[in-house]
C-alpha cells in the first residue's frame, strides 16, 4: 500500500482502507527492515520502501505464514535446481573422464594382449592429441614387429628346406665315390685308361661340388677343376678343344672363391667356341702393389690377375655392349643368387655379383670381344682372400 507524510493510506488493495490512518505508524518508522507485527492476533511481515519525493512511502504488510512458505519454496526449488545443476556437473565430469581415461584403458589391454604373445591386437586408438598419435604408433609398430617375425619365419623355413636339401645332396657321399672308384677300377682292369681317367675326373670334380670345408681353394685345386671339366666337355665331342694354362709358380698357393673360373671356362666353351675344335687359354700371374699389372694402373695392394681367352667365335659389338652393362648394373648389387659349388647356369654377371660381394670395390672385371676373333674376361681381385671362411 502507499502512504502519505501523515501515515495516511492512499492506495491499497482493499478499497476500504483507502484514506485510513496506517495501523502501525511508529512500526512504519522502524521497518527499515522487515520485522513482524501482530494485527488482529495474527502475526504480519511488515516492511517499508521511502520514495524520493513528496514523503510517500510503499509498504508491504503480508501474513507471516505466507511470507514463509513462499520463502521455503523458494529455498526448496534452490536446492532441488543445485542437486540437478551438481548431478549434471557429476555426468558430464564421469563422461569427460571416461573419454580421456578409455583410449589409455584401451592401450593398456592391447599391451596386455601383447605380453601374452598376441601380436595380432590392435588398441585401435585414434585421434589429433598424444594419446591418438600413440595409439596409432603402437599399432605400427605392432605391424611392422608382426612383418619381421613373417620374415624370420620365412627365412628360417628357406633355411631348413635349404639345410635338408644339402642333407639329401650330401647322403653318404663316400658311396658314391667308392662306386665310381669300383666302376674306374674294373674299366682300367679291362685295359680301358681313356674311360677310367674320364671317372677319375668326374669323381674328383663331384668331391670338389659337395665339399664343404669352405668358400675358397688354392689356385692349383682350382686349375685342377678346370682341368677336369674340360675333359669332361670334351668327352661328348668327337673333335676336342684344348685348354692350355699358364700361371706363374708363385700364384699356385694363392686362395680364391672355389669354382670361380668354371662359369668362364663354360661360357667360354659354349658360347665361345660354341663346341667346335678350339683354344682357351687361362694366364695367371700375381703383381705386387710397386708393379703394375699389363694394361692397368699400378695397384694398390697385391693383385691376382686372371685372363680366360679363347679363340672362337667372338661376339658382335651390340652384343659385348649390352653384356657390358649387365656387367656396371651388378656394381653395388646386394642380392645373391649364386649357390655355392653350382656347376651350371651362371653366368658372367653373377660372377662378377659373388666377385662383388666378397670383395666389394677391391675387384673388378672386364670383357672384350670382337666377331671372328674370339673373347677375352679379365678378373681382377685381390692377392690373398678375406679372412672369414
Amino acid at each position: 500500500m502507499l502512504l502519505d507524510a501523515d501515515g495516511r493510506i492512499l492506495a491499497s488493495r482493499n478499497r476500504q482502507r483507502i484514506g485510513q490512518t496506517f495501523p502501525f505508524p511508529d512500526e512504519v518508522n522502524r521497518a527499515d527492515t522487515p520485522l513482524t507485527v501482530r494485527y488482529e492476533g495474527e502475526q504480519f511481515l511488515l516492511s517499508r520502501h521511502d520514495l524520493d519525493y513528496g514523503g510517500y512511502r510503499v509498504v508491504s504488510l503480508r501474513p507471516y505464514k505466507e511470507a514463509v512458505s513462499q520463502l521455503h519454496s523458494v529455498s526448496r526449488l534452490t536446492f532441488a535446481v543445485q542437486i540437478a545443476a551438481t548431478l549434471v556437473f557429476l555426468i558430464l565430469f564421469i563422461y569427460m573422464l571416461r573419454q580421456f581415461t578409455k583410449p589409455v584403458v584401451a592401450l593398456g589391454r592391447a599391451a596386455v594382449a601383447v605380453e601374452r604373445g598376441e601380436l595380432a591386437v590392435r588398441s585401435g586408438v585414434r585421434g589429433s592429441d598424444e594419446i591418438g598419435r600413440l595409439g596409432k604408433q603402437f599399432d605400427q609398430m605392432l605391424g611392422r614387429i608382426e612383418d619381421m617375425i613373417g620374415e624370420i619365419r620365412a627365412e628360417q623355413m628357406q633355411k631348413r628346406k635349404a639345410e635338408l636339401a644339402m642333407l639329401q645332396a650330401q647322403i653318404n657321399p663316400h658311396f658314391l665315390f667308392n662306386i665310381l672308384n669300383s666302376i674306374r677300377l674294373r674299366i682300367l682292369l679291362k685295359g680301358d685308361a681313356e674311360n677310367g681317367e674320364l671317372l677319375a675326373s668326374l669323381s674328383g670334380l663331384l668331391r670338389q661340388t659337395i665339399r664343404r670345408d669352405g668358400e675358397y681353394t688354392s689356385l692349383h685345386e682350382e686349375l685342377d677343376v678346370l682341368r677336369r671339366y674340360m675333359e669332361l666337355l670334351n668327352f661328348r665331342q668327337q673333335e676336342k678343344a684344348a685348354l692350355v694354362i699358364e700361371a706363374a709358380s708363385d700364384t699356385l698357393a694363392l686362395r680364391l672363391p672355389r669354382f670361380l673360373l668354371q662359369p668362364v671356362i663354360e661360357n667360354a666353351y659354349i658360347h665361345g667356341l660354341r663346341q667346335e675344335p678350339g683354344t682357351i687359354v687361362v694366364e695367371v700371374a700375381r703383381c705386387d702393389a710397386a708393379i703394375a699389372c699389363p694394361g692397368t694402373d699400378a695397384a694398390a695392394e697385391a693383385v691376382l690377375r686372371i685372363v680366360v681367352r679363347d679363340d672362337g667365335a667372338g661376339m658382335s659389338l651390340a652384343t659385348l655392349q649390352r653384356l657390358r652393362a649387365e656387367l656396371r648394373s651388378q656394381r653395388g648389387a646386394t642380392t645373391s643368387e649364386y649357390t655355392a659349388g653350382r656347376l651350371s647356369g651362371i653366368g658372367i654377371a653373377n660372377v662378377y655379383e659373388r666377385l662383388q660381394l666378397i670383395y666389394g670395390e677391391r675387384c673388378s672385371l672386364t670383357l672384350d670381344s670382337e666377331e671372328g676373333a674370339g673373347t677375352t674376361v679379365v678378373i681382377e681381385i685381390p692377392a690373398e682372400p678375406p679372412t672369414s671362411p
